[in-house]
């Protein structure tokens, strides 16, 4: 007795291998990018260079650490963060210095995303008050204008304003060079590579559920 094996028609065969590359876009589209991590503390030369010995904020900025976290790529139409955090790494707490009646000035911290093609949120300059806490963040939201390749520069300034009065004296701390790839799924943007994904897959798993149901009928 022998037994006969049915075979799967063509288009059947088709459908199940666009189904499955519908899926794996899908999971593409969504994969976020790594981050890459670098960690960046201020050289003591240069705070001694500035010769402000009369600003104990701006001495204290020593005790920190700068944690710079960017994605390694940003994909087409769709945003990504940029987040530079500062870390006591030493010292005790910094209000006591902040507060102290022998501080003769006011310190703040500055950021500038200077980088072409790039749409940032709150914007392109961020101004906190150095307050002495254990961690304080600046945080920029980010969305690529274009394809191809994102590049530019963070800064990273003191704003030194004596008590008297008169202008922030502006030091740069850091000028951090990034460059930030816009990636595309055959270039397209993921967020419409995964709409039409899920449509075709919708579609296909229709015309099977149809065809099962006929198949008993």
């Amino acid at each position: 007795m022998s037994t006969r094996k049915t075979k799967r028609p063509l288009g059947q065969g088709i459908a199940l291998i666009v189904m499955a590359l519908s899926v794996v876009l899908i999971i593409w589209s969504l994969w976020p990018p790594a981050n890459n991590r670098q960690t960046l503390t201020i050289n003591p030369e240069f705070i001694q260079s500035v010769d402000r010995q009369d600003c104990p904020p701006l001495n204290h900025l020593q005790d920190y650490d700068f944690e710079l976290v960017v994605p390694r790529a940003l994909w087409k139409a769709q945003s990504g963060t940029i987040l530079l955090t500062l870390r006591r790494n030493r010292g005790l707490d910094g209000a006591a210095a902040l507060t102290s009646s022998d501080t003769n000035c006011s310190l703040a911290l500055e950021t500038r995303l200077l980088m072409n093609n790039l749409h940032s949120q709150p914007g392109d300059i961020i101004v906190q008050p150095f307050v002495g806490a254990n961690m304080q963040s600046f945080m920029y939201t980010i969305s690529p204008l274009a394809s191809g390749q994102v590049v530019g520069k963070l800064w990273v300034y003191a704003l030194v304003q004596d008590v008297q009065g008169g202008d922030a004296e502006s030091l740069p701390l850091f000028a951090i060079p990034m460059e930030l790839p816009v990636w595309t799924i055959f270039g397209l943007p993921p967020a419409l590579v995964r709409y039409l994904s899920l449509l075709v897959l919708l579609i296909l798993l229709a015309l099977q559920m149809r065809r099962r149901l006929l198949a008993h009928n």
